[in-house]
């Protein structure tokens, strides 16, 4: 029995139908067929109508392109990293093996590059390619990979804790990792194993990928790694109403003048990622002269808040994805202290919750909480670019030109032509603290040009007489006298513990489990201030409750004497002793 139809459309005929791309599907079909009824029947392509065969059309194509784009990646080696500095770098004192009986040579900084560096200057331009994963072809890709899955790949690592506390009860957390060829635990003996002081991004901490990366690399190379973790970050505990921000360098300074103390002859660079790296250049920039590291590095710097804002609320993704992502994660590092203001009087908490993106966080918190007048003014005291051209250390700016969050135009070019100190090495790709490479695990690419700078600086520095060597460690930010701390000795102070971030890799070091607290006492300046350069007075060892009970008793024997000793820093003990000595005549006499 034949099967009914409607009149004018025979069986298993192809009805024709409307589409949105008008006649396109129909002239699609009508190529496919042309392929013949028995290569259709094959494909099992016979059945379908005009608008399917479109669409597997599309479909098809557009696996093809994608095929050839990803073989395009994966084939070309068209990205080297491009240096830019001024026609004259500054000069790097080293003595090579080469020299008749150790003579000292002068090396300018972008000839050491190309020397030492083979991942940042090869004149070859093959070893200083960034080859991207071939599906992480774009900055967006390469960002959303290094938050979300760079757990992956990341290097396993172990810390030291160490608390550093503030006169206002605040804490910095120092995770210290040791080089494979240095002391199990710190100490103060003549230990010239070269240290690498690193600072992390927004909310960012020791367990992020980024650092442990950093850290693995420098301890392969023998050198010592200390990660300065911001108030309240890694899991520490915010134990004072002052987190930190672009624009405060104060704990850094307080914590390198600290490890400066503990190791007076160990040579030191610094290492800053995202807002780290903006901090970490404001710092160097406002040492100068007195900067005590021999170099620096900075990667994925913003240098521009201002601009850089701008920059992320001009697109959809930028304003919708990033800022909101980084300002939920704001407001949950917020929640989890908000105890802590709970008697602020310059943090609206209402308005603070509220907040959907970055700035608006940052106008309801950030800048009330450190002084500023309006969020702009943060932004602008804040931006590390206008410190660029005080540098006055070997000192590499490494960013990659699709960053969604740091556009081309923020980054301070001629800043950087300006300066001889200063070479900002830049690959087309790689996004924000990214340039993943690798199939099947990527895993960071910018440990081994990073590694490459800082062992250059280091080893041209260890190669010198040591004499020299000592005068160069020594002379820059010189550790004042420690005076007594505000704090109280029997104060119940939070117990510094990773067992959190376990989970991200990062085991406790056995043999150096007891954490250690050292008390310091700096003036907490605002820093919509100058901040200056000079060095914070910090207490920088250990003290027992008999040496605080018995500095107190002194000092309460003798007010006017202790006056006049916070007019006298320089000679604080020498007075100090003197006024015991006064008021234990005192005493006798009136007996």
């Amino acid at each position: 029995m034949e099967e009914p139809c409607v009149v004018g459309h025979p069986p298993h005929s192809h009805r024709h139908v409307r589409s949105v791309f008008g006649t396109l599907p129909a002239l699609i079909a009508q190529r496919v067929r042309a392929l013949g009824p028995a290569r259709l029947h094959s494909l099992k392509l016979d059945a379908l109508s005009d608008h399917d065969l479109f669409l597997v059309a599309s479909v098809a194509a557009a696996c093809v392109l994608l095929f050839l784009v990803c073989v395009v990646k994966i084939l070309r080696v068209s990205d080297p990293v491009r240096l830019l500095h001024a026609r004259k770098t500054v000069t790097i004192r080293r003595c090579r093996a080469t020299k008749a009986n150790g003579e000292v040579e002068e090396v300018p900084l972008h000839a050491l590059l190309a020397s030492a560096c083979p991942s940042l200057a090869d004149p070859a331009q093959k070893k200083n390619v960034f080859r991207p994963t071939w599906y992480l072809f774009n900055g967006h890709l390469q960002t959303t990979y290094a938050a979300f899955l760079a757990e992956r790949s990341a290097r396993q690592v172990s810390y030291h804790r160490e608390l550093l506390y503030f006169p206002d009860g605040g804490n910095v957390a120092l995770d210290w990792h040791n080089a494979e060829t240095s002391p199990a635990t710190p100490s103060t003996s003549e230990d010239t194993t070269p240290i690498l002081v690193i600072t992390h991004g927004l909310t960012g901490g020791s367990h992020e990928s980024y650092v442990r990366d950093l850290v693995y690399e420098s301890a392969r190379r023998g050198y010592r790694s200390v990660v300065v973790n911001f108030r309240g970050c890694a899991e520490s505990e915010l134990t004072s109403q002052q987190l930190y921000c672009g624009a405060y360098t104060k704990d850094l300074q307080t914590a390198v003048a600290f490890i400066t103390r503990r190791y007076p002859l160990a040579p030191k660079m610094a290492a800053g990622f995202s807002l780290g790296a903006n901090v970490l250049t404001k710092f160097v920039g406002e040492m100068g002269d007195a900067c005590p590291f021999l170099g620096a590095v900075s990667v994925s710097n913003p240098c521009d808040l201002l601009g850089g804002n701008r920059s992320l609320n001009r697109t959809w993704v930028g304003r919708n994805i990033y800022s909101k992502t980084l300002t939920k994660n704001l407001i949950r590092m917020y929640k989890k202290h908000s105890h802590i203001f709970a008697n602020s009087t310059v943090v609206n908490e209402a308005k603070t919750l509220a907040s959907r993106f970055i700035y608006e966080f940052d106008d309801a918190f950030t800048s009330k909480l450190f002084g500023f007048r309006t969020v702009h003014e943060y932004y602008r005291q804040a931006s590390s670019a206008q410190y660029v051209p005080d540098i006055r250390v070997p000192f590499l700016l490494f960013t990659a030109l699709d960053d969604p969050i740091v556009e081309p135009e923020v980054l301070p070019t001629y800043e950087c032509l300006a300066n001889p100190c200063v070479v900002m090495a830049a690959t087309r790709h790689g996004g924000h603290i990214g340039w993943y490479t690798g199939t099947w695990n990527p895993r960071t690419w910018t440990s081994k040009p990073l590694g490459e700078f800082i062992g250059a600086i280091f080893e041209a520095h260890r190669s010198l007489p040591a004499e020299e060597q000592r005068a160069r460690v020594a002379a820059p930010l010189n550790a004042p006298t420690p005076i007594s701390t505000s704090i109280s000795p029997h104060a119940q102070l939070p117990s510094p513990s990773l067992e959190s971030v376990r989970g991200n890799g990062i085991e406790r070091d056995s043999s150096t489990s007891m954490e250690s607290m050292v008390s310091c006492s700096s003036q907490v300046a605002s820093p919509s201030g100058q901040t200056g350069a000079s060095a914070p007075a910090a207490v920088l060892r250990r003290r027992t409750s008999a040496d605080l009970g018995t500095l107190r008793k002194l000092e309460a024997n003798n007010p006017v004497l202790v006056a006049i000793l916070r007019m006298l820093p320089k000679s604080r003990l020498l007075v100090l002793l003197l006024g015991a000595m006064v008021g234990f005549i005192g005493r006798s006499r009136a007996r």
